[in-house]
């Protein structure tokens, strides 16, 4: 998985050399973007001054390759588009588009990729430990009010933090309707909202409800960029991966179930039997990936910006 980093500089990192970026951005007046981590889970399109990033996943209605998705953002971006293209766009995913000097940055509709800002700097990056290394963080910066917070919040959920607040002073967390807008020319970095329109009245068409989220999940899933490739549908053992995987069995010829689980916990073992059910009345092959002791932490290094452990968010 790939991070962001927008800043002045690239600090080292343990075991990290800062040259060892995959990608450098040139973003003027000495801020550049540097792109950390999987080479394969990011896209970029340039035109001279201007350029449209992606991490994460990103598709649209029409199916389109990713790069005419962004080549087509970039052609056209306004400020006003935001909200739409957080309405139409589906994935996880966070955007970086550069037009001229001003710079956006706000990820999918429902903030699941994770952006950090700090003004000091200033510093934004989808990593918080990165954001952290650059601000240079003492004690000092600790709030102690938003640990109480985050184990309180595990009594009526999971361990969490409320709004934009982090437990560091001098880092916020973009929240799933705001957008930063960064100046590059006077490195001011400001914040801007959307507004939607959400019709949640009740509705007892049962069947033109199914039928509108199977199209939708069909629309989602389906790419013309990969047509005949290899693609692997999650099976957790849950009703909604059970129907992910069923509306992706009918989108992709070349479909492979997986599926994680671990003799140590009984709940895993659980889904792994429905599972295994599933893909025998399928009749499709099922890769069972077994957990081993090291591997949790491997995926808490990997996930870091995706769903940090220390940082399970509500809004």
């Amino acid at each position: 998985m790939a991070h962001i980093v927008i800043a002045s500089r690239l600090p080292s990192f343990p075991g990290q050399d800062p040259a060892a970026a995959i990608e450098r951005i040139d973003l003027g007046n000495e801020l550049s973007g540097w792109i950390l981590g999987n080479s394969r889970s990011y896209d970029l399109v340039q035109e001279g001054d201007s350029l449209v990033l992606s991490l994460g996943h990103i598709q649209s209605e029409s199916g389109s390759p990713i790069k005419d998705i962004l080549s087509e953002i970039l052609d056209s971006f306004e400020e006003t588009q935001i909200k739409n293209l957080k309405e139409r766009l589906f994935g996880q995913y966070t955007l970086v588009i550069k037009r001229g000097p001003r710079l956006f940055i706000f990820s999918d509709f429902m903030g699941v990729r994770n952006v950090f800002y700090s003004q000091n700097g200033p510093v934004i990056s989808s990593s918080f430990e990165r954001v952290e290394d650059l601000v240079h963080t003492t004690t000092a910066d600790l709030n102690p009010y938003k640990i109480l917070e985050f184990l309180a919040m595990r009594q009526v959920l999971y361990p969490a933090w409320l709004g934009r607040t982090t437990c560091h002073k001098r880092i916020m967390w973009l929240l799933p309707y705001e957008y930063l807008k960064l100046d590059t020319g006077t490195k001011t970095l400001t914040k801007g909202e959307v507004t939607y329109a959400i019709d949640n009245r009740k509705q007892n068409e049962t069947a033109e409800l199914a039928a509108e989220l199977v199209f939708s999940l069909g629309q989602a899933i389906r790419s013309d960029e990969y047509p005949d490739a290899a693609v692997g549908a999650t099976l957790t053992g849950g009703h909604d991966s059970r129907l992910v995987a069923a509306v992706a069995e009918n989108m992709c010829s070349n479909l492979r179930f997986r599926i994680a689980a671990s003799k140590l916990n009984t709940r895993s073992m659980k889904d792994l039997a429905v599972a295994r059910k599933v893909a025998h009345k399928e009749r499709i092959p099922l890769d069972t990936f077994w957990f081993q002791p090291d591997d949790e932490k491997t995926f808490v290094a990997l996930t870091e910006g995706l769903s940090p452990h220390f940082n399970h968010t509500i809004t």
